[in-house]
């Protein structure tokens, strides 16, 4: 029952990164949005919502809702 997220960098040292989850509350500003509306800096990157038990692989269309787990890649 665990979901494992795996995220890959180059093999190029000087990278760093780091993945982290955010879980959009009730009173988000971001409910009712596609994420191509959502600006979160450049060198954020949402990689996988968790939905219901289920996960959702994002793309510009996918709208926020309540309870919406992002997992953000972070460079």
């Amino acid at each position: 029952g665990d979901v494992m997220v795996l995220s890959a960098f180059s093999l190029d040292d000087d990278i760093e990164g780091s993945l982290t989850e955010m879980t959009i509350e009730k009173d988000s500003t971001w409910l009712g949005k596609s994420l191509a509306e959502i600006k979160l800096g450049h060198e954020k990157l949402i990689v996988v919502i968790k939905r219901n038990n289920q996960i959702v692989i994002p793309n510009g269309k996918t709208v926020v809702k309540e309870n919406d787990v992002f997992v953000i890649s972070q460079l």
